[in-house]
């Protein structure tokens, strides 16, 4: 039997330029006082969806996460190092 090793990097890379133009991550439904609503305001709001779930996918985070806060914590959390000044905090 072969022996077959997945290539992390190369396949979350080609994940996302694959997705270029996609609708995947435009909604994620959440309630809100019992209403249902699309908390990614039709895709306007997606990007920490978009990036917590390719992350996630490859099991590279936590959770999946509809803020850039939630998204950034998850990742050094899970041992990410931030090399840059986050102008979030």
């Amino acid at each position: 039997m072969e022996k077959i090793t997945i290539i992390k990097k190369d396949n979350y890379l080609v994940l996302i330029k694959n997705s270029i133009g996609g609708t995947t991550w435009r909604q994620a439904y959440g309630l809100i006082n019992g209403r249902k609503k699309n908390l990614t305001q039709n895709g306007d709001l997606a990007c920490a969806y978009f990036v917590s779930s390719i992350l996630k996918i490859f099991d590279l985070i936590g959770n999946l996460h509809l803020t850039v806060t939630g998204t950034i914590k998850d990742l050094e959390n899970s041992g990410w190092e931030n090399k840059y000044p986050n102008p979030l905090r």
